[in-house]
């Protein structure tokens, strides 16, 4: 799976004896995926409200939301099955919304209406010193 791939995901919030899936937007880097069991998602909707954390998308001939405030990591065994990808820019606008999110220092209100900061917070982890993440 790639950043970006829409998949059909199986829902691990119904209940075992169901079968549920949604249709949800890799948001994880492939350095995640390399590494863990899990990649992080972003469900995909046509039934909800816009929001600066919802990002606009056309997929099928259907009209939907990113919903970006409903992210959540999934086992990769519950990608049942892909079904394309989201345009590149549709890809940058959620990653660029993401750092606005959680970005360390404010700095102001961002293009999507978002509180926006100065300097983004660095994910990176000393593998080699086994280093916790900076705070």
């Amino acid at each position: 799976m790639t950043r970006g791939e829409i998949w059909l995901v199986l829902d691990p919030t119904i209940g075992s004896g169901i079968r549920k899936t949604r249709p949800c937007v890799v948001v994880s880097p492939a350095e995640m995926h390399d590494h863990l069991r899990t990649v992080i998602v972003a469900p995909l909707t046509t039934k909800s409200r816009a929001a600066p954390f919802r990002i606009g998308v056309t997929h099928g001939g259907h009209r939907g939301l990113i919903l970006l405030d409903q992210m959540r990591a999934v086992d990769k065994a519950g990608l049942a099955l892909r079904l394309g990808a989201v345009p590149a820019k549709t890809l940058t606008s959620s990653l660029r919304t993401l750092q606005e999110v959680f970005a360390e220092q404010t700095a102001g209100i961002g293009s999507r209406g978002l509180l926006t900061f100065t300097r983004p917070v660095s994910l990176a982890c000393n593998h080699d010193q086994r280093e916790p993440w900076p705070r």
